[in-house]
């Protein structure tokens, strides 16, 4: 065997995957890829949107223990009264201008417990004066920021609205 030459040049870029992203992850029915694809061809997995109730998601356990794509929510139950027992939802103006579909009130007193109950977003109201934000055994006010937004609280979402995955190793 003779000596080993110089290297040669590197060769074209292999075939993408399903879909056309590499990463293995690919659209399904009900659950679509969402990424960044720029002008070079090049593309970034941002998430995950779900078809059915047209909003962004991320997987995570859900209060039932399923695995489910669950809404990246943009808003939270927050209260009109000091008694926290008049419900609405909050949120910050979006950059894109769309208002949140969902609305996630946490279950637990845990910051890190990931239970939380979904609940559809309604039609803006008027800002308040200022609003009250609870926790299973707290209720406390809150300054009104200029960009916050205020919204009738929709009805609470079942789980079962929400697509269950499983982990699954390769």
């Amino acid at each position: 065997m003779g000596e080993t030459g110089e290297r040669g040049p590197t060769g074209p870029a292999g075939p993408m995957g399903a879909d056309g992203i590499s990463s293995g992850s690919h659209s399904g029915s009900r659950l679509k890829i969402r990424s960044y694809v720029a002008e070079d061809g090049s593309r970034l997995d941002l998430g995950v949107f779900d078809s059915a109730l047209e909003t962004p998601c991320h997987f995570g356990v859900a209060a039932d223990g399923v695995t489910r794509c669950l809404p990246t929510a943009p808003a939270y139950v927050g209260y009109l009264d000091p008694g926290c027992t008049k419900p609405m939802a909050v949120s910050f103006k979006a950059c894109d201008g769309d208002a949140p579909k969902y609305a996630i009130q946490q279950l637990s007193d845990d910051a890190c417990s990931e239970p939380y109950d979904y609940f559809r977003v309604g039609a803006p109201i008027a800002a308040p004066d200022a609003y009250f934000s609870a926790g299973p055994s707290t209720c406390q006010q809150n300054a009104v920021s200029s960009k916050a937004v205020f919204f009738d609280l929709g009805v609470k979402a079942q789980l079962e609205d929400f697509e269950a995955a499983t982990i699954e190793l390769q």
